[in-house]
């Protein structure tokens, strides 16, 4: 009996200590903060790597000097070459450890064939020319290396001429396409064994926005004037005179709308790049922020991506430190994270 009570005397004290405990509340925590914006930086890398593939295909294709890529304060062993062969249909540009007129050393092959225009069929002796339409070029790569990114062998670039036939030059500004594969290594990260760190897989538009201008593309006979040796804009500290949309710009301005999608991280987390079509990227050929070091560095300088990576919250990207409105000439950006900005520079 009294085994019995005393049972009953302690089941009864557990169930208070039980109740109890269970009523005590768990201390506030917070947050983390997500605060990883290297991803972005890198998709930027890796877009504008493939922005500037686009450019070497049409400064190669109508000229033997390529103003933004061609060694800048050159020596014997620290060379650009551009061979172009007009009976095979195809562009060679050999790089030997070569720091272009836009700062970046390029090291390696890059082979241009424009043997097929964009028809599928044999390019016409017209066709052979980025400005003119039907204009196709594969891009493709042997040890090529820009900057501190080893570019894979197997990577591919494929620009094409979208501009209409029968286009009025003065009335219909130039456009291309610009689709393909980019395999990144970054060498200050992973030595020397040159695994993928970064890799773009999309289509972006491109649009010579100013093209209809006579200084820009004086005929469809002659070839376009990416830049035309008159002062654009050579310091951060203020708009640019091109105003990135003006259509009577001193100096070629193109605008990029599109995706892509690819890997970050030691090619281990998945990201998805989205151009805003009502914010596209702007690439005033007027800008040079560093003009005496680097005078044919030209930035993206203004524009809105949406960025997605793994399963965290989206990214806004806008390049140019002024959010929508007119970018500076200067390489800074806003990253935008759960509605909290980080500043970058997309060059560092």
């Amino acid at each position: 009996m009294k085994m019995k009570k005393f049972a009953t005397k302690f089941s009864a004290v557990a169930l208070i200590a039980l109740a109890l405990t269970s009523c005590k509340k768990t201390p506030n925590e917070a947050p983390v903060a997500d605060t990883e914006f290297q991803s972005s930086i890198d998709a930027s890398a890796a877009s504008m790597i493939v922005t500037d593939i686009d450019m070497m295909v049409a400064q190669a294709s109508e000229r033997s000097y390529m103003f933004f890529y061609s060694t800048y304060g050159a020596t014997t062993n620290n060379t650009c070459t551009v061979l172009r062969d007009t009976t095979n249909k195809v562009n060679i540009l050999t790089f030997n450890n070569a720091r272009g007129a836009d700062g970046v050393v390029r090291n390696g092959v890059i082979t241009i064939n424009y043997q097929t225009c964009s028809t599928g069929t044999a390019t016409a002796p017209g066709q052979v020319y980025i400005r003119n339409p039907y204009h196709q070029s594969v891009v493709s790569f042997v040890n090529y290396s820009v900057g501190k990114f080893v570019v894979a062998n197997t990577s591919s670039i494929v620009v094409k001429n979208t501009t209409p036939a029968g286009y009025t030059r003065s009335v219909t500004p130039l456009s291309w396409s610009i689709s393909g594969l980019l395999k990144l290594a970054d060498t200050t990260d992973n030595g020397a064994n040159h695994a993928d760190d970064i890799t773009w897989e999309g289509q972006f538009s491109k649009t010579l926005t100013n093209s209809t201008s006579n200084t820009i593309h004086p005929a469809t006979t002659l070839p376009i004037n990416w830049i035309t040796g008159q002062p654009g804009i050579q310091t951060g500290t203020v708009n640019s005179s091109n105003n990135a949309i003006n259509p009577n710009g001193k100096n070629g301005i193109v605008k990029y709308t599109g995706s892509a999608k690819g890997l970050t991280k030691s090619a281990s987390t998945s990201y998805s790049y989205t151009i805003e079509n009502t914010n596209p990227l702007y690439r005033d050929f007027g800008c040079s922020p560093d003009y005496y070091i680097s005078p044919e560095q030209h930035p993206i300088t203004k524009g809105k991506v949406t960025f997605k990576t793994g399963d965290k919250a989206v990214r806004t990207i806008y390049y140019g430190d002024q959010k929508d409105v007119v970018g500076y000439c200067d390489n800074s950006g806003i990253v935008y994270i759960n509605g909290v900005s980080y500043n970058v520079d997309f060059i560092k």
